[in-house]
């Protein structure tokens, strides 16, 4: 996209943009958007249920407006209320069974600090938590050594799974075909849960390291767990991987460089029965890599985080025929993930 040179106002804006972020963060923090939820308030009121300063609070509240996050009402009597608007209803208020408040908190957390080094990733080409949190091993450490923080970094993960990840899952193939599948890497659970739930044929194996599978509980309790999901602790880079007809890998691959990312497809391939898959799901590059602009804005994250990127279809498409997959086709959503289907030669 190009802006005219008579249009400068797009640079401040984009410079300007950390604020969008710092608003929303800052909002969830102080769980604004449960306050606002079953009825109108007036900011005052707001303020003072929150401890915050009343004027900055009514900056943030008429900042939020702009947004699209909260409306603003007249309640009669010169009285302004604020509520929320349906988006924020659905996806900002913490009980909605739809929230992103977990991931939106991650990533004021650890994801903004780490981004303020971006300018080293790319002078480095790798990551910058050890730059940022002091020592390189910062997350395996949190998943090891810190219950609460792991919580929340599982928390926000199964967030963006249901919202973004299990629509994709359940839309883009007819998975009906294959009978023993593996989700690699599939932390919580939550895309294993909606495959298992949508095909009661499947018998469903989700593969990923202790603190992940321990913490899954948390999220999918006995109660509402279905007989045809297991879980099962594992290493995917150095363990074997259970034998199946069908992976699924979401938002797996980005976070691997090509050497990792090429070993972890040629373990798939080896571990797949003949005839069987594996189903990609991540945030793809036009080909041309001229957008989609979010892709690029993820890609950029994903460098400072953990020194990878994200791929078009052609570059992924690449790495699956140099491992033997044929049949690979992408189905683009326009949203926060893709899906790829591989195929593993059937025997003749």
């Amino acid at each position: 996209m190009a802006y005219s040179v008579n249009d400068p106002v797009q640079i401040l804006a984009h410079v300007h943009s950390y604020a969008i972020t710092q608003a929303l963060v800052g909002a969830c923090h102080l769980r604004l958007f449960d306050h606002m939820e079953n009825a109108g308030i007036a900011s005052k009121q707001l303020a003072e249920n929150l401890y915050a300063d009343p004027e900055a609070m009514e900056e943030l509240l008429n900042a939020l407006v702009s947004l699209g996050y909260v409306e603003k009402i007249n309640a009669g009597n010169r009285t302004v209320q604020y509520r929320n608007t349906p988006i924020s209803s659905t996806y900002l208020v913490t009980t909605s069974a739809q929230s992103l408040y977990p991931y939106i908190m991650i990533q004021g957390q650890v994801a903004y600090p780490v981004q303020a080094n971006f300018r080293h990733a790319v002078q480095e080409g790798k990551a910058q938590v050890e730059r940022t949190f002091g020592h390189a091993r910062y997350f395996t450490n949190i998943l090891a050594n810190d219950q609460k923080k792991a919580m929340g970094f599982f928390a926000s993960m199964h967030a963006l799974s249901r919202v973004f990840h299990c629509p994709v899952a359940l839309e883009s193939f007819d998975l009906s075909a294959y009978r023993e599948v593996c989700e690699l890497g599939g932390g919580t659970g939550m895309v294993a849960l909606a495959l298992a739930q949508t095909y009661s044929t499947m018998n469903i194996t989700v593969f990923d390291l202790p603190p992940a599978i321990e913490a899954a509980d948390k999220f999918i309790p006995l109660s509402s767990k279905p007989e045809n999901l297991r879980f099962q602790k594992g290493d995917l880079m150095r363990d074997s991987l259970p034998y199946c007809d069908l992976y699924v890998l979401s938002h797996i691959i980005h976070t691997y460089s090509e050497d990792q990312a090429s070993y972890i497809l040629k373990q798939v391939y080896a571990s797949l029965s003949p005839g069987g898959a594996v189903l990609i799901l991540e945030n793809l590059y036009n080909d041309d890599k001229r957008g989609p602009q979010f892709t690029h804005m993820f890609s950029l994250s994903m460098l400072a985080f953990s020194g990878t990127r994200q791929r078009s279809f052609p570059e992924l498409k690449y790495l699956l025929e140099r491992q033997g997959f044929k049949n690979i086709e992408a189905k683009r959503t326009g949203s926060l993930s893709d899906a790829v289907l591989a195929l593993k030669p059937a025997l003749h």
